[in-house]
């Protein structure tokens, strides 16, 4: 069987941390699973080297780029779609699928309904000044491509989105679809340290392992608005 774990935040709210650890996690404590990770930022930075003439995409300092055509974001989507769809169903596996986006309630409606079946939903949400630092951090040491610089004027789609209530929001609006309507959530605080945000995500991936990414029965309490949305 073929679950999916999509973890949305912010560029430098720890996704990319998180999604490897996760997927590391599962690889050692669980021998019958497999755990795999796709991330929209590869097929973007692809599509940033293929695009030679700088029609869509131009390059900006420490080898990150600035997406010029905004439907390229929706395009990538598309194809991280299709790549997920192409995979096999068989066995146990772990899909941890990570993306940003300014606007994710308008992002997560590229996607096809049925792409949502099975899924678990974790929301990371730091500040934008944090994350901005973060940024600036890692760029000092570029260790992967997952160390990418992000322009500050790249940032600003995400300014209007920083109240706290935002996470909720998006979830609120995931969980009225039918698909996501007894998925499971959890909204991290990942402005701490990076032991305490895994820490927490870790027991997210242990709940979907062990219990599934539907709620049960008794967990989905009807006329209740979405109790498990409480920031950890």
């Amino acid at each position: 069987m073929l679950i999916k774990l999509f973890i949305f935040g912010f560029p430098g709210s720890g996704k990319s941390t998180v999604s490897r650890y996760i997927v590391d996690h599962v690889q050692r404590s669980y021998k019958s699973w497999l755990a795999q990770r796709i991330c929209d930022y590869d097929i973007l930075y692809n599509m940033f080297k293929q695009d030679t003439r700088c029609k869509d995409f131009y390059p900006v300092k420490h080898g990150g780029f600035y997406v010029t055509d905004p439907a390229k974001y929706d395009h990538a989507l598309k194809r991280l779609e299709k790549s997920v769809n192409s995979l096999s169903n068989k066995g146990n596996r772990l899909l941890v699928i990570e993306f940003a986006r300014g606007d994710y309630a308008k992002a997560i409606k590229i996607f096809h309904d049925s792409f949502f079946l099975n899924s678990s939903y974790l929301f990371l949400y730091a500040d934008l000044s944090t994350c901005l630092e973060r940024i600036a951090r890692r760029v000092k040491d570029q260790r992967s491509i997952d160390d990418h610089f992000v322009p500050e004027h790249s940032l600003e789609r995400f300014i209007g989105a920083t109240a706290e209530d935002y996470p909720e929001s998006v979830c609120s609006q995931i969980q009225g679809s039918f698909e996501g309507r007894y998925s499971r959530f959890k909204i991290i605080d990942s402005s701490g340290s990076k032991e305490s945000t895994i820490a927490k995500a870790r027991t997210f991936a242990d709940e979907i392992i062990k219990q599934g990414v539907l709620l049960r029965p008794w967990e989905a309490v009807p006329n209740i608005s979405f109790p498990l949305f409480r920031y950890a």
